[in-house]
C-alpha cells in the first residue's frame, strides 16, 4: 500500500487532489467499481504535545498549552516511541573538597564506596558492611584518581556486576569531577532506563556533590519542548526533500532523541510500526488526549523518566452503530442474547425492543472504531504506476512553480474590498513524496 505525502508546507491541507488514480470517487459506478483512489492531500497534524517532567502527564508545549487533544506525528511519537532508549546514562559526582574518612558514595542502593586514610581496596564486597575503599590523597583531584583506580579495577567490576544485575559504573576523573557512565557486562554502554542508577552521598555531602537528578541520566529521556520538535522536524525534512523513509531512515531521524521506532533494540520499549508511521506522514490522523499519563518517576522526588508503553491515543474513535447484521430485511446489531431468530438468524433482545415487543427502550447496537480522519488507503495498480512514472505524482515530485502570477496579484489586489497579501513566486517546488510499503522512495 503506497503512501502519498504532501511535501510542501505552502500548500494548504485539502486543496491539492490527485485525480489520475482509478477509480475516481466522483465518477465511479458504486455497483461495480472498487472504492475510490483519488484523494486530497494533507500534512500530518501540527499539535505538539510534551510530557510534564513532574507529573508524567501529556500537555502542550507553550504554543499549544490550551489544547485538549493533540493530533499528528508528535502525538504518535509521544504515545508509541520511548525517547532516550538508545542513550547511555551518565552523571557527574563532584569532589568539591577533599573527602574525609568515612565519607561515602552509594550507587543504586547496593554499591558502596567509602573514603579512608588506608590504601585502595577494590577487592572488597562493595556493600554496606564491606565497601570498596578509596584512599584519600593530598587533594580532591588526586583522590578522584583513586576513585577511578578502584571502580575500573577488574575485580571491582566483577563485584559490581554481581550486585547490580550485570550493570555497573565506569568512572573518569577530571580535576575532581567524576563522570560516572552506565556499562554492562563486557564493558559496552548500558543504554536506556536500566542505566539510570541512583547516586547518593549519605555521608560527606558538604564535600561531595551528587548528580543533580540524584541518579545517572540520559539526554532526551523525556519528550519535551526540545526533543519533540527536533524529532518531528527531522522526519518532516526527509519527506519535504524527497528522501527515503525506510525503518533505518526513520530511526536515523529519531536518533536525535535517542529513540527508535519499533522496539527492536533491547533497551527500547517503543511499539510503533513503519506502516502506521508512514500513514501518519501521508495524512492519517492520530490523536492523543491531554493529561494522558505516559511517564512515571522511578524514585521520588526524581523527575519522571520511565516511559509507559500502555497506549493512550488512537487512529480511531468508538461509535455505536445499529447496522452490523441483516434480519428479515432490516439492519440490526449482531450481538445475540436469547436465541430468538428470524429465518434461522438469531436476534438480540435489544433489537426486539424496536416495536417487536411492547417496550419503548432504546436499542443499543455495537461499538465500532471508525477512523478519526476518514483516511483513504492508496493501492498499487496500473493507474498508480502510470501516475508515478509519468502522471500527476511524477510531475508534482519533480518540482513545479507555485504562485506564478505574483505581478498580477499586485494589480488585482488594489481593486478588492479586502487587503490581499502578495505571494512571491516559488520555483521548482516539490509538492508530493511517494513511498512504497517499506518506506522506499518511489518518486
Amino acid at each position: 500500500m503506497p503512501f502519498i505525502c504532501l511535501a510542501n508546507a505552502n500548500i494548504p491541507d485539502g486543496t491539492l487532489q490527485i485525480t489520475d488514480l482509478w477509480p475516481n470517487e466522483s465518477q465511479r459506478n458504486q455497483s461495480i467499481d472498487p472504492p475510490g483512489q483519488n484523494r486530497y492531500l494533507r500534512r500530518p497534524g501540527t499539535g505538539q504535545p510534551k510530557v510534564n517532567i513532574l507529573t508524567g502527564n501529556v500537555e502542550g508545549i507553550r504554543a499549544d498549552s490550551n489544547l485538549a487533544t493533540f493530533e499528528g506525528l508528535a502525538a504518535y511519537l509521544v504515545d508509541k516511541v520511548e525517547p532516550g532508549a538508545l542513550a547511555q546514562a551518565t552523571g557527574d559526582v563532584i569532589l568539591a573538597a577533599n573527602p574525609q574518612a568515612l565519607d561515602r558514595i552509594v550507587i543504586n542502593g547496593v554499591i558502596f564506596i567509602e573514603f579512608s586514610a588506608g590504601l585502595n581496596d577494590a577487592t572488597t564486597a562493595g556493600t554496606t558492611v564491606d565497601p570498596f575503599i578509596v584512599q584519600i590523597a593530598g587533594s580532591a583531584a588526586l583522590t578522584g584518581d583513586n576513585v577511578d583506580t578502584v571502580l575500573t579495577d577488574p575485580a571491582a567490576i566483577v563485584t559490581m556486576r554481581g550486585l547490580n544485575a550485570n550493570v555497573f559504573v565506569d568512572s573518569t576523573n577530571a580535576a575532581g569531577t567524576l563522570t560516572f557512565d552506565a556499562l554492562f557486562t563486557g564493558g559496552g554502554a548500558q543504554l536506556g532506563a536500566i542505566g539510570d542508577m541512583t547516586v547518593t552521598v549519605p555521608v560527606g555531602a558538604a564535600r561531595i556533590t551528587a548528580p543533580t537528578l540524584g541518579r545517572l541520566g540520559r539526554a532526551n529521556e523525556g519528550w519535551d519542548e526540545v526533543s519533540i520538535p527536533l524529532a518531528v522536524n527531522a522526519v518532516q525534512l526527509r519527506v519535504d526533500t524527497g528522501l527515503g523513509m525506510t525503518l533505518a531512515n526513520v530511526n536515523t531521524a529519531l536518533a536525535a532523541a535517542g529513540a527508535e521506532l519499533t522496539g527492536a533494540a533491547a533497551s527500547s520499549a517503543s511499539v510503533g510500526t513503519l506502516a502506521e508511521f508512514l500513514s501518519v506522514l501521508a495524512g492519517r490522523k492520530y490523536e492523543l488526549d491531554a493529561a494522558s499519563n505516559k511517564f512515571t518517576a522511578v524514585t521520588d522526588p526524581d523527575k519522571v523518566h520511565d516511559w509507559l508503553p500502555a497506549l493512550k491515543g488512537s487512529f480511531t474513535a468508538p461509535n455505536t452503530v445499529f447496522d452490523s447484521q441483516m434480519y428479515g430485511g432490516e439492519w440490526g446489531p449482531d450481538t445475540t442474547t436469547t436465541g430468538l431468530a428470524i429465518a434461522g438468524v438469531a436476534i438480540p433482545d435489544r433489537y426486539l425492543k424496536r416495536g417487536r415487543v411492547k417496550d419503548s427502550a432504546t436499542v443499543g447496537g455495537e461499538v465500532v472504531n471508525n477512523e478519526i480522519g476518514e483516511a483513504r488507503a492508496t493501492f498499487d495498480g496500473t493507474h498508480f504506476q502510470a501516475s508515478v512514472l509519468n502522471g500527476q505524482l511524477a510531475r508534482y515530485a519533480q518540482g513545479i512553480t507555485l504562485f506564478p502570477d505574483a505581478d498580477v496579484q499586485a494589480h488585482v489586489a488594489q481593486f478588492l474590498s479586502s487587503k490581499q497579501t502578495r505571494q512571491a513566486t516559488l520555483v521548482n517546488q516539490r509538492i508530493v513524496t511517494v513511498y512504497d510499503d517499506d518506506g522506499t522512495l518511489l518518486v
